[in-house]
């Protein structure tokens, strides 16, 4: 998957926009052969997170009650809040 740098520096106080807001500090960050950062998240998951990011969090309700508490505990893990 392919994200611009201003997608994942879009929700202010993030562990992403941390990650990527400065290029001395996302330059850091371990790359593939064709530049691109690998993301250790799953990818189901964190479609999700770019989704929410992408829409300030109006996205569709999760029925499942498992996907729902994976998507809650992957906004906790990336430090993203419903008022960020």
């Amino acid at each position: 998957m392919s994200v611009s740098i201003a997608h994942l520096t879009s929700v202010k106080g993030s562990k992403l926009e941390m990650m990527f807001r400065d290029h001395q500090r996302h330059g850091l960050l371990k790359r593939d052969s064709q530049g691109r950062v690998y993301m250790d998240r799953d990818p189901n998951i964190f479609n999700r997170i770019l989704d929410y990011c992408a829409n300030n969090g109006n996205i569709e309700k999760i029925s499942n009650p498992f996907d729902d508490a994976m998507f809650q505990a992957e906004l906790k893990f990336w430090d993203i809040r419903p008022e960020s």
